[in-house]
């Protein structure tokens, strides 16, 4: 019995480790690097890339995991009153600056605002508490206020229960 409890535990651990080996992502081509690194390095007045998002629960502390999300939500619904991250990744070009606009809309109203300016950076981490005090239907909008024209880098819907 206890020998397949130990093979039980085993098997568990080594189906818990799979995700960690299909992190790894794909090599870039040649090209694709270039256009990255080309951005970055002469990028400056082109806006901020917005690389990813998501809601999150924990951002990590330890060197190797500083600022990631550790724990994402599994779906977009969330409790009232939870605390809970609008967890974002973006890439500012060298010499650049961007101011971000966190809208949040509950019935097609804006409802609360958060601004952010951020430097140049190839992986800026960051992140906000989102609003969860009135329950419904909540649409985040993440824009970059430029002088002439705002660019909408992305948006994302959860629900207050």
């Amino acid at each position: 019995m206890e020998d397949m409890m130990k093979k039980q535990i085993m098997i568990a651990i080594a189906l818990l480790c799979i995700p960690i080996w299909t992190l790894a992502a794909p090599k870039p081509s040649s090209e694709e690097a270039r256009k990255v690194m080309n951005y970055y390095t002469h990028g400056k007045g082109s806006g901020a890339v917005l690389v990813d998002y998501t809601l999150c629960t924990e951002t990590g502390k330890d060197e190797e995991n500083k600022n990631d999300c550790m724990v994402t939500t599994l779906g977009s619904d969330v409790n009232m009153g939870d605390e809970v991250l609008l967890w974002m990744n973006f890439m500012i070009p060298v010499d650049d600056q961007a101011k971000i606009i966190i809208a949040y809309s509950r019935n097609n109203r804006i409802r609360k605002t958060q601004e952010i300016v951020l430097g140049s950076a190839f992986r800026y981490r960051t992140w906000k508490k989102i609003y969860t005090e009135t329950p419904g239907e909540w649409t985040i909008q993440i824009f970059q206020e430029m002088a002439d024209k705002d660019i909408d880098l992305g948006s994302l819907t959860y629900t207050v229960k």
